[in-house]
């Protein structure tokens, strides 16, 4: 059996952050934990969200 469970790891000033693990042997895990992300990214990505980003102030020196 291979599944995908995911749960809100935590709330910022960005969005919800979501743990996701992928549940898989273990023979496969990095190719499956690689694919869940992409999987991830591209649909995010096609849906229009924007990617997060945090501000960072430069001092001149």
């Amino acid at each position: 059996m291979t599944g995908t469970p995911q749960t809100i790891a935590e709330f910022n000033e960005f969005g919800p952050k979501l743990a996701v693990r992928p549940y898989c042997h273990t023979d496969h895990y990095w190719q499956v934990h690689f694919d869940t992300n992409k999987v991830i990214a591209d649909t995010l990505g096609a849906a229009g969200f924007p990617v997060a980003t945090r501000p960072v102030k430069v001092y001149p020196v």
